[in-house]
């Protein structure tokens, strides 16, 4: 995968290379209490999250995604998070509609848009 650093080094300019690279968020908290509505909807592609109370989570994003998206979330916090998808509709996994994805505590999830609100993921070992 290619770095901001390689691509700029190729003549391409940062603001195009941080945009190919994608986005950070660091240092976020989970919110709500086990429920979609009140996630934190995910600032950036990249989020890592390192305070994480019990029955805390995010929600995917539901406007500027394109089939083949990636957003990634990472949880140093010290539970595990809950990442939902944007509606009561979205699937993640083809799980139950409107179901929360658990990410535990040292785990990264990557989540790839399908449309319609429907997300594959990936869960770090």
């Amino acid at each position: 995968m290619a770095t901001q650093q390689n691509l700029m080094g190729t003549g391409l300019a940062a603001v195009t290379a941080q945009a190919v690279v994608g986005q950070f968020t660091g240092a976020l908290t989970g919110a709500g209490s086990s429920s979609q509505a009140n996630a934190l909807a995910l600032p950036s592609d990249l989020s890592v999250f390192t305070t994480t109370a019990s029955n805390t989570g995010a929600r995917l994003p539901a406007t500027g995604v394109n089939l083949g998206d990636r957003w990634t979330v990472v949880n140093y916090g010290a539970s595990t998070l809950s990442v939902w998808p944007a509606t009561t509709t979205g699937k993640i996994q083809n799980g139950s509609a409107g179901a929360a994805f658990s990410v535990a505590t040292v785990k990264v999830a990557e989540f790839i848009y399908l449309g319609s609100d429907n997300w594959g993921a990936v869960l770090s070992a």
